[in-house]
């Protein structure tokens, strides 16, 4: 090939050279003639083919690091202002000319580093045409900018998981988006005048959803590979699901949460069930050995109070007091579900009792508060059998007869449960994909990818240790990585908000104003105003309990003491300090800005919002016969707010709380521990304080209780 020199071809017009002039068949020049300068005065014997350093200058000061361009091919970058010398329709001449351009820019330091253009991490110089040069342009500094693509994407994902928690209102597309969302296939039967039926189908669960136009008729819930047990409660099951789908007289529409709640426990469980070992018969099995300890409880707890005691305040004794009371299909939610706590479950309905149904269902008057049940869902979730053991499917949990001699195991957790019968049967096997040709050896026999889960309903908050302490008796220790620094009352109080006048000093110690009524002999309420302050004598390290993995059902009924003791701490402190809204505890009002200066001075004066300037100074400079604080049924023209100091110990076996308040001029204090099972007991009960507590759970009633004795 020639080499181009200065003088123009005869057949082509003349026209004045440029840095970027080449011609199409080239020859890249030497480095040496590159790099080596010119003599003074002389004219280069060919042309440049590579561009000056002013050109370059002139051309990367215009350049703006976001008119590169994404390579389409690798993903990188390549830089469409830099100069590139010879024609890209030949491989070679190209690398060699680009690397010309590198060694003259790091000669002259036109580098893109040396000129403030850094671009970040994650930037491929070139695309894919122009692999071979990045690893010499990555010697110039250009080790990457942001990957726009990528977190475009990144976005996009987030955006489309925050809507994926709107599920939107039930209407028939709505179904029919939702269940295919959760993994399950949809079938539309067309009827008469306007009426539709939806078949939502699974491997054995089909749920059929009719229509008459957007409003739900009937639905109904069937298991077609499970055994016929699990069969005879569907019927309470699609009456739920049909609830969670019926409009609200009071709205006028309804959303799908609660209907695909329901729906994603159904479709997980239907997943799992394969090889001919059914989930649904395996959660069975948990209830029915559930419902014989339940039932024999109940006849023990029925002999000791005899004939005349209310079903309900028996069936209760067992629920907070025995192994539980199990329910399939109940208080909104598909499933299984071990009833272990119910929050003041000695204040007895008034209405009398119409039947077992109503019993059962705990369903309230009109005139009476929903009690509210702590529960443990049972369902089966996918984990490696070699990690943790599958779930078994027996004939039973238990064995014949159903009681045995009491144990004289020291294990607290196996204490409760040491006299039932309890039966450790062999491992269910997935059936083989094909029939063996030989006789099958253990090596064909594999046990299922699934064991049991119980999911607390609320979660419950407890500390850290009694979580290790729940978590080992499972055989599930808890790990290093799952441990976060959070702080017991932090945990418990996490949907409490803050009073926005609330400063940063201020929120080491919890402090809210509530309003309680008190009854006299006559029956006649009275209001009174308390003020609670909540002091801690050792942080201690808290974990919420969501969900827990056990093997057998008697590993449930062990840990309830526990999950009782702690649920009766966290509803005894959050009955005192949630949030009232017919207190002015979270008014932003400046003058709610209430100042607690406490400590063991009766005369300890407590800012009162209700309280003028006057009456204010005049509390300070009253008479020593004068109590500063009228009590909340004292004397005095009007009532006052009544200060509440209550310490917590989470680190004292059991737990203990101290209450203490203002009475005259005295302090009063009452000192109570909550031990397992959630039974109270109170230091020095002359006064029967124990029973007030344990019947009513809140600390104000105790306090106006003792107010009157």
């Amino acid at each position: 090939m020639a080499t181009p020199t200065s003088t123009p071809r005869p057949h082509a017009a003349p026209s004045r050279p440029t840095p970027r002039s080449t011609t199409a068949v080239h020859t890249p020049t030497p480095m040496s003639s590159v790099t080596s300068p010119p003599a003074p005065g002389s004219t280069p014997a060919t042309l440049r083919s590579v561009a000056s350093p002013a050109y370059l200058r002139s051309n990367f000061a215009k350049a703006s690091p976001l008119s590169h361009t994404l390579g389409a091919n690798s993903g990188g970058f390549s830089m469409s202002r830099v100069p590139t010398g010879a024609s890209q329709t030949g491989s070679t001449g190209s690398n060699a000319a680009l690397d010309a351009h590198v060694a003259l820019m790091e000669k002259t330091g036109l580098t893109p580093a040396g000129m403030g253009m850094g671009m970040g991490t994650g930037m491929s110089p070139l695309g894919a045409g122009q692999a071979g040069t990045s690893g010499a342009l990555n010697g110039l500094g250009i080790v990457g900018v942001r990957d726009q693509d990528e977190e475009r994407r990144k976005k996009v994902e987030e955006i489309v998981a925050l809507v994926g928690t709107r599920w939107g209102r039930v209407c028939q597309e709505g179904l029919e988006r939702a269940a295919k969302r959760v993994g399950l296939e949809c079938l539309w039967e067309e009827g008469r005048g306007g009426k539709r039926m939806l078949s939502i189908a699974g491997n054995g669960v089909l749920v059929d959803v009719e229509f008459n136009l957007e409003e739900v008729k009937n639905v109904t819930l069937e298991f077609s590979n499970s055994g016929a047990e699990v069969g005879k409660s569907s019927g309470d099951g699609a009456d739920i699901l049909k609830k969670d789908l019926a409009a609200k007289e009071e709205v006028g529409y309804v959303m799908l949460d609660a209907f695909v709640g329901n729906l994603e426990r159904l479709a997980r469980m239907d997943k799992l069930s394969e090889g001919g070992v059914d989930c649904f018969d395996a959660v069975e099995g948990i209830r029915a050995a559930l419902q014989t300890v339940f039932d024999l409880e109940v006849g023990k707890a029925r002999e000791s109070k005899g004939p005349d005691a209310r079903k309900e305040a028996i069936d209760r004794e067992v629920l907070c007091r025995g192994s539980g009371r199990p329910k399939m299909h109940t208080r909104g939610r598909v499933g299984l579900a071990l009833q272990y706590w119910m929050e003041r479950h000695l204040l007895l309905p008034t209405t009398p009792e119409q039947g077992a149904m109503d019993i059962d269902t705990d369903t309230p008057s009109a005139t009476e508060e929903e009690p509210t049940i702590h529960s443990l869902i049972i369902e089966t979730e996918g984990s490696s059998s070699s990690l943790y053991p599958s779930i078994r499917i027996p004939d039973s949990w238990l064995g014949s007869p159903l009681e045995k001699p009491a144990s004289t195991e020291d294990d607290p957790f196996l204490k409760h449960t040491s006299s039932l019968n309890w039966q450790e049967p062999p491992p269910t096997y997935l059936a083989p994909d094909k029939p063996p040709e030989n006789t099958t050896t253990s090596t064909d026999l594999h046990t299922p990818n699934v064991r049991f889960i119980a999911r607390f309903e609320p979660p419950l908050v407890v500390p850290l240790q009694v979580a290790a302490d729940i978590h080992l008796a499972l055989n599930a220790p808890l790990t290093q990585e799952s441990i976060q620094p959070t702080t017991y009352e932090s945990l418990l109080f996490a949907d409490v908000p803050v009073p926005q006048t609330q400063t940063q000093a201020q929120s080491s110690q919890r402090a809210v104003t509530k309003k309680i009524n008190s009854y006299d002999a006559s029956g006649a309420a009275k209001e009174h105003t308390h003020r609670y302050t909540l002091f801690t004598l050792q942080p201690d390290y808290g974990r919420t309990l969501d969900s827990l993995p056990f093997s057998h059902p008697r590993q449930l009924i062990a840990i309830l003491p526990q999950l009782r003791q702690w649920a009766l701490v966290g509803s005894i402190l959050r009955r005192s300090f949630a949030p009232d809204p017919d207190s002015p505890s979270f008014s932003t009002d400046k003058d709610d800005e209430s100042q607690h200066l406490n400590g063991s001075d009766p005369d300890t004066l407590i800012h009162d919002s209700e309280m003028t300037v006057d009456e204010e100074l005049a509390a300070l400079l009253a008479d020593d016969d004068e109590p500063p604080i009228p009590i909340a049924n004292g004397a005095g023209a009007r009532d006052k707010v009544l200060p509440i100091d209550i310490t917590l110990s989470t680190t004292s076996s059991p737990p203990r709380i101290s209450v203490v308040w203002p009475q005259g001029r005295e302090l009063r204090s009452v000192d109570f521990g909550i031990g397992p099972g959630g039974v109270v007991e109170v230091l020095a009960d002359e006064e029967g304080q124990g029973e007030v507590l344990g019947i009513a759970e809140e600390v104000g009633v105790l306090v106006e209780w003792l107010c009157r004795h």
